[in-house]
């Protein structure tokens, strides 16, 4: 055989001209659904994916640090009353001053508790 310019397999008794032969990509199994409804799967895991947040937690449930971030955010903010921010900066203050006084601790922690009450609708 003789290859001509245009790259076609020309037979030099004939001078007929073949094809070259293309690859062919075996193709996937097509699975016949029926109109308007998506296949279903049979095997996997499905889980439900949910971004709402959850309600505010308990106050008895929260522990000093979220408490204090949470006064803290909404001193700065400015939606505590005047009052509220003062009895908050006292009751932290007396926190942090007994030290190793469980039953102190948890009094400062109970009126933190009271304040987020009153105010974590805001």
């Amino acid at each position: 055989m003789v290859k001509n310019i245009f790259k076609k397999n020309v037979s030099s008794e004939t001078g007929a001209t073949e094809e070259p032969k293309k690859k062919v990509k075996p193709s996937k199994p097509s699975v016949p659904a029926d109109s308007g409804s998506t296949p279903e799967k049979t095997s996997g895991v499905k889980t439900k994916f949910t971004n709402k947040k959850t309600n505010d937690p308990a106050p008895s449930t929260m522990g000093i640090q979220k408490l204090r971030e949470y006064l803290e955010e909404a001193r700065i903010r400015g939606n505590l009353s005047t009052d509220d921010k003062s009895e908050y900066l006292k009751a932290m203050d007396g926190f942090k001053a007994s030290a190793g006084d469980k039953e102190a601790k948890a009094g400062h922690l109970k009126t933190m508790r009271s304040i987020y009450k009153r105010n974590r609708s805001v």
